[in-house]
């Protein structure tokens, strides 16, 4: 006999041992299921497949970004979208107006006077007061207010010195103020 027969000998010995021991009153066997005999073809991708453990389907979404950030709904976020839309309008606009375009119609009274209030004291940004019949009017307050060929002539013949101006300045009123320079510089 071989050492592995030996074993397996002893091993088997050992089952009808405590096969004995076990109370066979309480024990309930298992309906014994035949399995069908996989076909040659068929028989390594079954055995892989049953080991290999499936992975929940889970929406495209990427991780990176959170669901709910609130994003743009902070105060000082919705004042930098209200002077840039002042900036793009080149007329004075109301406080209802700058909350519509907002989307702020619905929010708290004291969240609107918040932003009132910030606007009336932003460096950016010009407070006309209502008058009788008006109300509050708000415009956008550029670093130069030029907006014109004529006033950036005057402005620049008004200096005392031969100190220049920023482009970025005069564009932040003036949105064609380079297709002007251009043009004057040719003249």
């Amino acid at each position: 006999m071989s050492y592995l027969e030996k074993k397996v000998n002893a091993f088997n010995a050992n089952l009808s041992k405590a096969a004995g021991k076990i109370d066979k009153k309480h024990t309930v066997s298992a309906p014994v299921r035949l399995a069908p005999s996989p076909t040659p073809s068929q028989a390594s991708d079954s055995t892989k497949n049953d080991l290999k453990r499936k992975r929940p389907e889970l929406p495209e979404v990427p991780y990176s970004q959170p669901r709910d950030t609130g994003t743009g709904q902070h105060i000082m976020t919705q004042i930098t979208y209200a002077i840039e839309y002042l900036k793009n309008k080149n007329t004075p606009q109301t406080l209802s107006d700058i909350l519509s375009y907002l989307s702020m119609q619905t929010r708290e009274q004291s969240y609107k006077s918040s932003v009132e209030k910030i606007l009336r004291g932003h460096d950016k940004v010009n407070y006309y007061p209502a008058k009788e019949g008006t109300a509050a009017l708000f415009s956008f307050r550029p670093a130069h207010n030029i907006r014109s060929a004529e006033s950036l002539l005057k402005h620049l013949q008004a200096q005392r010195t031969a100190q220049g101006l920023s482009v970025k300045e005069l564009r932040d009123g003036w949105p064609d103020a380079e297709d002007a320079i251009t043009q004057l510089e040719g003249e």
